[in-house]
């Protein structure tokens, strides 16, 4: 049997695939760790492999880090997705995550790092990523729960109070739950929920993680 058969292809493409995400998850710990001074040689030293095979996946160092944030925050969404399986109320979907942010240093200790290392790459990466609110705020004014208009605005400026407010969680030792609790409220208000469904979403019980 030939490498050109699509099983072996299948193999070499899995192969690549878990290598490029060890590599990325070995960025992130270094990027936690030493912030925008870290480099590809120690990169390459954590995920213990040459810095020549860091360039068989990434043209630059730029691009690696610049992968390393999408991925981390791609990664989380992706948990919170799990921890959301059993909600169907979308206003819910939309809200839940939010709160569960408010856990990131206690859940997600590498990511928390990372931001906290490195705030400004952190605050570029998050447009890059495509969390999915403007689809999930689509489908609540599809159903009538939210205004549709300039939902994209809207939109923006809820994704920039997330972003700040995670940002000072990890940063911030005298920013509580609670003000981050507030931020994320004004952003709801922001959006076209009212007082009064922003107090029911934000005092659901969550589900368990």
């Amino acid at each position: 049997m030939s490498d050109s058969t699509p099983l072996n292809a299948g193999r070499k493409s899995a192969y690549v695939a878990r290598n490029r995400a060890a590599l990325l998850r070995a960025t992130q710990q270094v990027l936690a760790e030493h912030g925008m001074a870290a480099t590809v040689e120690l990169v390459a030293e954590r995920a213990e492999i040459a810095v020549s095979t860091i360039y068989k996946h990434f043209e630059n160092k730029e691009a690696l880090f610049e992968a390393a944030f999408i991925d981390a925050l791609l990664e989380w969404e992706k948990w919170t997705g799990n921890s959301l399986q059993s909600v169907t109320d979308p206003a819910e979907r939309l809200v839940f995550p939010m709160r569960l942010m408010l856990r990131v240093p206690e859940t997600h200790p590498v990511f928390a790092n990372l931001i906290a290392k490195n705030p400004l790459e952190f605050l570029m990466a998050v447009p890059r990523a495509d969390l999915g609110l403007e689809s999930a705020l689509g489908e609540l004014a599809r159903t009538g729960g939210i205004s549709t208009h300039e939902l994209k605005v809207r939109a923006t400026n809820m994704i920039r109070i997330l972003t700040t407010t995670m940002i000072e969680l990890c940063t911030n030792p005298h920013y509580r739950n609670d003000d981050a609790r507030t931020s994320i409220s004004i952003g709801l208000e922001i959006l076209g929920f009212s007082r009064g469904d922003i107090d029911d979403l934000m005092s659901r019980p969550l589900p368990l993680i």
